[in-house]
């Protein structure tokens, strides 16, 4: 059976309960299923998801809060939303406040986004052959500057 069809990949968050009053996160587009489904790397990406999504309070061994189900798929969005250039190796933490963080490393090149609330992202990005550092909060539908860190990191 195809991974499509056994839908092992939905739903990350079997009953996600809203962290605030909004929900969040567009229905995933078949195009788009399929594009995630075809990279091995995005399924090590959906089974830690959904392993963030089982943490409680404490979950480090202190005082960490359980990680916020609307940021959970709000990540997947955003990573089902820019697989074309989620292409290369990355990594997903955890963050001590309760967010969900995405890292890429390319040579002298690193790019961190970061979402503690579904609505915002909080980046770090530089390039330390170039001497750039650059760090900001923005709106998590602002596309064309997702795109624009993205394609940096990767070297474009």
């Amino acid at each position: 059976m195809n991974a499509i069809a056994s839908g092992n990949y939905l739903p990350l968050i079997p009953h996600a309960e809203p962290c605030g009053a909004v929900k969040c996160g567009n229905p995933l587009r078949a195009y788009q299923q399929k594009l995630v489904l075809n990279q091995p790397m995005m399924w090590e990406v959906v089974n830690k998801l959904k392993s963030f999504a089982e943490l409680v309070h404490g979950w480090d061994g202190d005082q960490a809060p359980a990680i916020c189900p609307n940021v959970i798929a709000a990540v997947r969005d955003l990573i089902v939303n820019y697989a074309d250039l989620i292409a290369s190796p990355f990594f997903v933490v955890l963050t001590l406040e309760g967010g969900v963080q995405l890292e890429w490393r390319r040579g002298s090149r690193e790019l961190e986004l970061e979402l503690i609330n579904p609505f915002q992202i909080e980046y770090l990005f530089t390039d330390e052959d170039k001497g750039v550092s650059e760090e900001n909060t923005f709106a998590l539908n602002d596309e064309s500057l997702i795109r624009e860190l993205i394609t940096r990191v990767n070297g474009g």
